[in-house]
């Protein structure tokens, strides 16, 4: 009968831990999927910035942009963005993005991405709103 009970509790055992096993390869896995944004619980400042260029789709709601930096020429070489929104828009390379009147940039977080480098940037996120 001894026997019985050892062979019962190494199959326990080996049923916990391959649950631990698989849990803990589960939260390794979706801890690298993050995807480096970290949302305000309210939105902050407006943006100084007015007009923006997409450089980089991220994601289809999300898009690195470069602010407009000289108003009198279409030069974009000011501060870098990440534009997201959550109307279903998607973005593409080389658009131009303005704010239609009544609506504003707001700043509603930060992002962290890797560059083909290998460093890590920080950017503000920003969102089209009403004023």
């Amino acid at each position: 009968m001894k026997k019985w009970v050892v062979y019962l509790l190494g199959i326990l055992t080996g049923v916990v831990l391959t649950m631990a096993g698989i849990s803990l390869f589960a939260y390794i896995n979706n801890a690298q999927s993050d995807d480096g944004i970290t949302y305000f619980e309210k939105p902050g400042k407006i943006a100084e910035d007015k007009a923006f260029k997409v450089f980089q789709v991220i994601y289809d709601d999300a898009a690195l942009v470069n602010a407009q930096s000289d108003e009198d020429d279409d030069l974009y070489f000011g501060k870098v963005y990440l534009l997201v929104n959550d109307e279903g828009e998607y973005y593409y390379d080389e658009q131009k993005i303005t704010a239609p009147a009544g609506k504003v940039f707001r700043q509603v977080g930060i992002c962290r991405y890797p560059t083909k480098n290998d460093n890590i940037k920080t950017v503000p996120v920003i969102m089209l709103m009403d004023k």
